[in-house]
């Protein structure tokens, strides 16, 4: 697996894994943070990243002080 993914989606895999919540079995309902008793905000591990709650979107902030434009022609 690891010789597939790229840095950046391997660096990922351990959030995902302790925010996924066990669907049956014996830790049925409880993902592996709550089980280590660090209850975390969100059970989405995209969430974990920064991403925003799916179905949300955030508009870009507006710059402090806007600058204009310069075009430089040779």
């Amino acid at each position: 697996m690891h010789r597939t993914l790229s840095t950046g989606m391997l660096a990922r895999f351990p959030v995902w894994h302790n925010h996924r919540v066990a669907q049956r079995g014996l830790h049925q309902g409880q993902s592996p943070l709550m089980r280590s008793g660090l209850t975390p905000v969100t059970n989405d591990w995209l969430e974990a990243l920064g991403y925003p709650p799916p179905g949300e979107t955030h508009p870009p902030e507006p710059r402090a002080d806007p600058q204009p434009v310069l075009a430089l022609v040779a």
